[in-house]
């Protein structure tokens, strides 16, 4: 049986306001080299248009080692490849 990695450590979660700064690359960079393998992005923005959530899924899943999750679009967290998905009770999900 294939053993599932441990849960990173650390977890920056985006939200709109911070979807949408112009510094964004540069912050998730310095997360990055900073957090390593115990990193995970959350690509997550309830008002983000599914454009603009697959957009930043793409942009936060560029920093390996760490780990991208996608908060609340199955579909974004498939067509990025993200390590995992986080589904909210009793919502929709495209």
């Amino acid at each position: 049986m294939k053993s599932v990695p441990a849960l990173p450590r650390l977890h920056a979660i985006t939200d709109e306001r911070i979807a949408r700064r112009p510094d964004l690359e540069e912050i998730a960079q310095r997360l990055a080299l900073g957090g390593g393998d115990r990193m995970a992005f959350h690509a997550r923005g309830r008002a983000l248009s599914g454009l603009e959530h697959f957009e930043l899924a793409s942009r936060l899943g560029a920093y390996a080692p760490t780990r991208l999750f996608v908060n609340d679009r199955l579909d974004v967290a498939l067509a990025v490849g993200a390590a995992g998905v986080q589904l909210g009770r009793g919502e929709p999900h495209s």
